[in-house]
């Protein structure tokens, strides 16, 4: 089956909002292909945000003449605030833009990720009619957590319906949305002065997935 595309034309912001530039770029349709059908297997690569930058800067000074602009302030959705305590990493334009796309600025916030008082599985609810919009939500959210961690494990969570997502689990996904409400300019800060102590922990809930009986870290 052929795979049909399609051009996304998107105007470039500035940090202050301000247009910067027209962008137009042709993509494949690549939602369109149904599991067992198109594809039987699946290969996600994970890939360090380090890795990307060394690996871009390296292609970028073989083949043109870098400029030198200063320093960093606003870079793929991410904006940097720098000051003599240390460099804050966050995306709230990035936030608010995704609010408003769909529809949930001017929702009230929540101040839970989850409701830990249901248990959603691959069956729960119905499915939906547009599975795209989940799909592009969920692909939105991912690239969310680069800076708000605190959302990466409801996020992988939610992430595994993609198949067959139902109301359940977009209701799920809008929480999110809710909770980024209450604070849309969080981030990650790096200190300039820390004195570095990894800490690490595993919450395993025994038989959480009530489809495969396999236990949930988080």
């Amino acid at each position: 089956m052929a795979i049909g595309c399609k051009w996304i034309f998107k105007i470039k912001h500035h940090a202050d909002g301000s247009k910067e530039r027209y962008k137009a770029r042709l993509v494949t349709k690549g939602f369109n292909q149904a599991e067992g059908v198109d594809y039987m297997d699946t290969f996600s690569p994970v890939v360090k945000m380090t890795t990307i930058r060394v690996y871009t800067k390296s292609i970028f000074n073989n083949k043109f003449s870098i400029k030198d602009l200063g320093e960093l302030k606003f870079f793929l959705g991410m904006e940097v605030a720098r000051s003599k305590d240390g460099i804050c990493l966050y995306q709230r334009k990035y936030t608010l833009d995704l609010l408003q796309d769909t529809g949930y600025l001017g929702s009230k916030p929540v101040s839970t990720l989850m409701d830990y008082n249901s248990k959603i599985h691959s069956q729960s609810g119905e499915l939906l009619q547009d599975i795209t919009s989940y799909r592009r939500l969920m692909g939105r959210l991912l690239y969310l957590t680069h800076t708000r961690s605190c959302i990466t494990f409801v996020v992988s969570s939610l992430s595994q319906y993609l198949t067959n997502p139902t109301d359940l689990h977009f209701k799920a996904a809008t929480r999110v949305l809710r909770n980024l409400k209450a604070a849309p300019g969080q981030g990650i800060f790096f200190p300039a002065k820390n004195n570095i102590v990894i800490q690490g922990y595993s919450d395993a809930d025994w038989a959480t997935c009530l489809v495969a009986r396999k236990f949930v870290t988080g």
